[in-house]
Formats: C-alpha cells, sequence, structure tokens
C-alpha cells in the first residue's frame, strides 16, 4: 500500500513541478537541453527499476534465511520495519516522478527544475539504499531479533497495561438477575507457576 502512495506522490510532484517550471521560470544552477534531460532521467528510471528489484530479492531471501535459522515470527517484525517501507516509497516515487517528467520533455521545453530535482531524489535513494543494507546486514544477528522479540513483548505488554486500567476504572457490571459464573478450577501445578509467572512481570 505505502509503495503505491509513493508512486501516486510522485506523479502529483511531478505535475506540480511542471507547472512551476512552465509559469515561474525559476532559474537552476543547471540547464540541460532536450536529449541530456532525456538521457538523465531514462537513468534515473533504469536505477529504480533496478533498486526496487535489488531491494525486493534482498527482503525475500532475508526473510527466508531468518524464519529457517531463528523463528518464523521474524517475519512480522520485518515486514514492519519503518526503513524498509521509507525505502520503496522513496523509490517507487523517484520512478513514477521521472517517468512523468519524461512524458513532458519537448524540444521546445525543458523542466530544468523538475530534472534537478530528480537528480537530488537519486542521490537521496542511493544514500538511504547504503543505510538499508548497512541495517539488513546487522538486523539478521540473534541478537538484535531478541531485541526485536523484546521490543514487541514490551508494546504488547504496556497495551494490556492499559486495557488492565482501564477495566479497574469502569469495572464491568452484571445484571441483577444474571448469576455469575462457576470459578475455575485448576490443577495444583498451574496456580504456583501461574503465580511466580505474575510476581516475575509485575
Amino acid at each position: 500500500m505505502l509503495p503505491l502512495c509513493g508512486c501516486i506522490i510522485g506523479v502529483l510532484l511531478a505535475q506540480l513541478l511542471l507547472w512551476i517550471d512552465r509559469t515561474a521560470h525559476i532559474k537552476t544552477l543547471m540547464h540541460y537541453s532536450s536529449g541530456t534531460a532525456t538521457g538523465v532521467l531514462a537513468a534515473i528510471i533504469g536505477a529504480m527499476v533496478a533498486l526496487l528489484g535489488f531491494v525486493v530479492t534482498i527482503g525475500v531471501l532475508g526473510i527466508q534465511q531468518a524464519t529457517a535459522t531463528l523463528s518464523p515470527r521474524f517475519m512480522r517484525l520485518w515486514y514492519r520495519d519503518r526503513l524498509q517501507k521509507v525505502v520503496l516509497v522513496t523509490f517507487a516515487g523517484t520512478f513514477t516522478y521521472s517517468f512523468a517528467l519524461l512524458r513532458r520533455i519537448d524540444t521546445n521545453f525543458v523542466p530544468d527544475l523538475g530534472v534537478t530535482i530528480a537528480e537530488i531524489a537519486i542521490a537521496v535513494s542511493f544514500i538511504l539504499l547504503l543505510v538499508y543494507l548497512n541495517r539488513f546486514t546487522h538486523a539478521l544477528r540473534p541478537v538484535v531479533v531478541a531485541e526485536m522479540v523484546e521490543q514487541a513483548g514490551e508494546r504488547v505488554f504496556d497495551q494490556w497495561q492499559q486495557i488492565l486500567a482501564r477495566q479497574r476504572v469502569n469495572p464491568i457490571t452484571l445484571p441483577a438477575d444474571s448469576t455469575p459464573p462457576p470459578p475455575h478450577r485448576c490443577s495444583s501445578s498451574r496456580p504456583a507457576r501461574f503465580g511466580r509467572f505474575t510476581s516475575a512481570a509485575w
């Protein structure tokens, strides 16, 4: 869903910069001919397609390795990684942005501002790729995976604490004609285990 949003944002940003180039005539440090701008944008489009395939391949291989050696629950944590989502959104947005600009270049009009922004976007994309690769190589270590699982468990535990606190403030009242459920009976070994768990948790 997020890469699709990045594609839509890229198209809208390209249309906005095309309108600015046609109306405001903002001067930029770099001026392009139609052939140079077409070549630059075509190279950016090809690079973005290759980088998107590279990131998807890394993600699939990383998930396969992690689920085979560590835990299948790591898949859910990996899909929720914010850096991976930012990288995919940036790559998809840069691709559609460059493609939308490429369609409007002709011999009479070259969007210098738009092509300059495309070059900045490809530079940002490469920086994000380096950060993503560094994050990827460290995220598959068992210590890092254990830390991620611990943080996820702490968030779930905090959510349950908030739910229990709200139930204490607003207790559930039964109707007057209703009878409470019978108490649950458990074996002699389970209460001791549950007591040790609650004492350790609280």
